[in-house]
């Protein structure tokens, strides 16, 4: 059993955020879309420990009138084999994490192909469904306590 995965599922399942993001510069004249995992911790260590074992990029941040924080981020692939990897591990997170494995398994199956209505329809459809997902209050997707 990996202790240190299951460790790292678990920080992501508290600090862990998957979002699927607009990109607009694209040839296709259409809004595409990116599959991205980050986490936003105070420790660095525990950041870094995700970039050692994943992948991706740790950056520094500060916010006015508080402690400096450290994100985590990849992106498309890279967040498709990280979200793989802890799925099993999650709870709180497994349903948004489950969309984005299937947004970027579709998308790497389909790449090679023309972005037809129905591609674009189900990229947009799984970045509704993250939106859902992640719904705070005060947003038109938030689902109540």
């Amino acid at each position: 059993m990996d202790k240190e995965l299951i460790y790292l599922a678990g920080l992501f399942d508290g600090e862990g955020c998957v979002s699927i993001n607009k990109v607009t510069a694209n040839r296709y004249k259409r809004p595409g879309f990116q599959l991205r995992t980050s986490v936003s911790i105070t420790n660095e260590r525990a950041a870094l420990d995700f970039q050692d074992r994943f992948g991706g990029k740790v950056y520094e941040r500060t916010k006015a009138r508080a402690a400096p924080y450290w994100m985590w981020v990849t992106v498309a692939r890279q967040s498709l084999a990280f979200l793989n990897e802890i799925e099993p591990f999650l709870r709180i997170k497994k349903e948004v994490a489950l969309v984005g494995i299937d947004f970027q398994s579709y998308r790497d199956a389909n790449q090679s192909q023309n972005k037809s209505d129905e591609y674009w329809n189900r990229e947009f459809e799984c970045y509704e469904k993250v939106r859902f997902c992640n719904a705070r209050w005060g947003t038109e997707y938030y689902r109540g306590p």
